[in-house]
């Protein structure tokens, strides 16, 4: 009676501890939890893969039918299938999980290779547009922020859908900056939408932006209209980027669409890298803001 009594104490205390830190991080306690991307669609997947090589298998195994070169055709089809859905499954979790983090420490290296070293430690108000549960602005906050009351802070706005990313809210955003070890007078995290956002104008030295602004207008049927409210966001960012700051930028499919915008804007584009991400085509793109020249200042 001991023994079952205190197993089941110790349970209590188990499910207890995960619902709290569900509630209060949006993870299951581990450090550095920053959600995966697109859950819906990883679980479709990893789904449909468990199907089809289950159904594989069971071609296989089972008697052949009166044709029974269907059965290996049937099994060769589905266990094709069944691999391809499963490396997706792989590349999503991947590019989640470990690659996310890497860019951002890339990105911020292209930041610092453009201007000069130790450009970062200068940076006074950086933002990050979409920020998600925090994994870039808190990789920036740990490289800028050092004291509480130094003035240096990282801003992130998001709309924080749950869609695009699992457990997506302020207070996970938060929670993970505690975990992190950050200054919280070092971050502000606001609910935001990224083509009209609430700053002043130049308010930021820098903004930056990881796998955002393809979601912005995606539920509208034509392109053009798709692109225009993917613009407004790209507009604002420019917006309130101070003269001789840059923005930097890192999405799926449109990396020559936010280039060759920045370039009509009068900022000076160049594509960092190209390569895949989630099994699609990514893009970092770097535009540096031109200062303000004196005889404009004037007028």
């Amino acid at each position: 009676f001991f023994f079952s009594s205190r197993r089941r104490h110790t349970r209590q205390r188990s499910v207890s501890w995960a619902r709290r830190c569900v509630q209060e991080t949006g993870t299951w306690g581990f450090k550095n939890m920053y959600g995966i991307d697109a859950p819906r669609i990883v679980i479709g997947l990893a789904i449909s893969s468990v199907i089809t090589l289950g159904v594989a298998i069971y071609l296989f195994l089972s008697p052949p039918f009166a044709l029974k070169y269907l059965n290996y055709t049937g099994c060769c089809l589905f266990f094709v299938t069944g691999v391809f859905l499963l490396r997706s499954v792989i590349w999503m979790l991947y590019s989640s999980l470990i690659q996310k983090k890497n860019v951002a420490e890339e990105m911020l290296e292209a930041i610092e290779k453009a201007n000069y070293p130790g450009y970062l430690h200068s940076v006074k108000r950086a933002l990050d547009v979409g920020c998600g549960r925090g994994l870039l602005m808190n990789t920036l906050a740990k490289k800028i922020v050092k004291k509480e009351d130094s003035g240096v802070k990282v801003y992130g706005i998001d709309i924080f859908s749950n869609a695009d990313q699992y457990g997506n809210s302020i207070k996970a955003t938060i929670s993970n900056a505690k975990l992190e070890g950050i200054p919280l007078e070092g971050i502000e995290v606001k609910h935001c939408d990224a083509r009209k956002i609430d700053f002043e104008d130049g308010f930021f030295d820098f903004v930056v932006s990881s796998l955002c602004i393809h979601n912005i207008g995606e539920e509208l049927p034509k392109k053009e209209d798709s692109q225009k409210e993917r613009e407004k966001a790209l507009k604002e960012m420019i917006r309130v980027t101070k003269p001789g700051g840059s923005i930097t930028v890192w999405d799926l499919f449109n990396g020559k669409e936010y280039f060759d915008f920045f370039k009509r804007e009068g900022l000076q584009p160049k594509i960092v890298r190209e390569f895949k991400s989630f099994g699609l085509d990514s893009t970092i793109v770097y535009a540096k803001k031109e200062k303000q020249q004196f005889f404009s200042l004037l007028l």
